[in-house]
């Protein structure tokens, strides 16, 4: 193991000793070697130890890892040693020095080696972690790939009051509310641009430092670490030992798989969703034995991860997420959806509080989620699959605004979306509106605006004057106006020229 300087620093604590890092991606070191005059740059996986710091300046080559006593000041050594340094701030003998460096690297080395055996011979993450947390000075949890606890090292309930250690151990998972969403964005832009683990003091407990690392696999993560400083700081070299833990957990969730497959138990549904003739009375027997009925009211939601998931691995992790939230629902894989159906009267998912925590779930959990509409009857499964699996869609393009999208949200967009693949949409224009939305008339905005709520509103013009707003003797000049120009009489319209009519408002206007 090459171990990073900030890890001797800490165990050099006796020696008062500072470390200045000016190339971090050769802060590592194998062991330490004596440097004098002549020796050059050296090996650049060793730190050398130099007994006379003015011989250091006056070097043509100086070595990238260094270790000496001086008193000058960090902005002093910097602009003279271009170097990644342990400066040693009390005038101690060298010869102490190496032999304390010399067994730390061997000490770290050793335990480097023996997590690394642990990977090798596939033991358990409690044997792998019994050993990582040796050398940790703060209780450390591991999560899966939907932010489910499935390992901490020991801590009492005191230390975790306050702090999200606290709601980790209750529910087993920390709920996505304890960070803010600004927060939430902000560690997932830092866990897509860099593999080492980030330190930040949460709005919620400002009082605590908190360290999350991704644990990655394929390029997509598929776990994480954390890590809160109750019994000591946080420094960089607990940080350099936990990204070495996570590099190693990589392996272990890699090819630790955890197959699982419900498929036999949800055949009927599958069988539904797929389109396929299913007996009625089959299906009854399935759901009595959930306490529903064919005709209660339901919700199918379709889940996906947000860089994409596999049954074996992330998928499971997810399924248990998703079932710990909604306990009553009935959830499955089809394709690579995680699907979800539950009855309004467990859960209502399109009530605005329900929607809201839907919402928050989804950010905290990193997917998207589709909502079809309630539906009536167990056996139109198809029907609202299709539903469901389109507004996820539609979540999943809209990602920056939100994760979680219901059908009737987007049922409009989608019905454009359908159309035009028919052909050209103003094709379907009744030429009026076509030729009023092309005029150069000043209001004509307001004209087509008056026009679709008009014929929205059930040609009422109090409810649409009430709805938009605005004078009824406004809205009765405004459509007055547009039947000029029409030479139409909107009351006169036939149900046929009312839908074409408000289509055609709708296409031209981009609503």
């Amino acid at each position: 193991m090459s171990v990073h300087l900030a890890v001797i620093k800490d165990e050099l604590n006796g020696f008062a000793p500072e470390y200045i890092e000016m190339i971090p991606d050769a802060a590592g070191t194998r062991g330490i070697r004596w440097w004098k005059p002549g020796d050059g740059a050296g090996d650049p996986r060793y730190l050398y130890i130099a007994e006379d710091e003015n011989l250091l300046e006056e070097a043509e080559e100086i070595p990238g890892n260094l270790i000496f006593c001086s008193e000058k000041t960090k902005n002093e050594l910097g602009r003279a040693l271009y170097a990644n340094m342990l400066v040693l701030r009390k005038n101690i003998s060298v010869d102490r020095i190496f032999p304390a460096v010399a067994r730390i690297c061997e000490e770290y080395s050793a335990w480097d080696s023996d997590l690394c055996t642990e990977v090798m011979e596939e033991r358990s993450l409690d044997d792998f972690m019994a050993i990582a947390i040796q050398k940790l000075k703060n209780p450390i949890g591991i999560y899966d790939a939907a932010q489910a606890l499935i390992y901490h090292s020991s801590i009492t309930p005191e230390e975790a009051r306050g702090t999200i250690w606290e709601e980790s151990l209750a529910q087993e998972y920390p709920t996505v509310s304890f960070f803010s969403r600004s927060e939430i964005e902000w560690v997932n832009r830092k866990f897509m641009s860099g593999d080492k683990p980030v330190l930040m003091n949460p709005r919620r407990d400002p009082e605590h430092c908190y360290l999350m690392g991704a644990i990655r696999a394929d390029g997509r993560q598929i776990g994480s670490i954390g890590m809160v400083d109750l019994r000591e700081p946080i420094t960089q070299g607990q940080l350099e030992l936990c990204h070495r833990i996570g590099q190693l957990l990589n392996y272990i969730f890699k090819f630790r798989t955890h197959a699982y497959s419900n498929e036999e138990d949800v055949f009927y549904a599958l069988q539904l969703i797929a389109g396929k003739s299913n007996d009625t009375r089959t299906v009854e027997q399935h759901l009595a034995r959930l306490g529903w009925t064919t005709k209660d009211d339901y919700y199918m939601a379709a889940f996906r991860f947000s860089d994409g998931f596999t049954i074996s691995r992330e998928g499971h992790s997810y399924h248990r997420r998703i079932q710990k939230k909604y306990p009553k629902a009935l959830i499955f894989y089809y394709n690579d959806y995680i699907i979800t159906v539950m009855r309004k009267k467990d859960c209502d998912l399109l009530e605005p509080g329900e929607r809201g925590e839907l919402e928050n779930f989804c950010l905290g959990s990193r997917m998207y989620c589709g909502v079809s509409n309630c539906f009536h009857d167990f056996m139109d499964l198809g029907t609202y699959f299709v539903q469901c699996s389109n507004a996820l869609h539609y979540a999943e393009l809209d990602a920056d605004e939100k994760r979680c999208v219901a059908f009737t949200e987007k049922y409009m967009e989608f019905l454009l979306d359908e159309l035009k693949k028919t052909g050209e949409l103003r094709s379907l224009c009744d030429p009026g509106i076509l030729a009023l939305s092309q005029s150069d008339r000043n209001n004509r905005e307001e004209l087509l605006e008056s026009i679709r709520m008009y014929l929205v509103n059930g040609r009422s013009v109090a409810s649409t004057a009430r709805e938009m707003f605005i004078h009824r003797n406004t809205l009765t000049y405004r459509l007055q106006t547009a039947e000029n120009f029409l030479g139409v009489h909107l009351d006169d319209l036939n149900e046929n020229e009312i839908v074409q009519m408000l289509l055609s408002c709708i296409i031209v206007r981009g609503k």
